[in-house]
């Protein structure tokens, strides 16, 4: 249980920075 709340808190704090880096260049290519 402490496992599972442990990767959905790094899940939760990993995925904006990704969609960020992600999002990031790709809005600038499209431009």
């Amino acid at each position: 249980m402490v496992a599972l709340k442990n990767s959905t808190f790094s899940i939760v704090a990993v995925y904006p920075i990704l969609t960020q880096s992600l999002s990031f260049p790709l809005i600038l290519w499209l431009q």
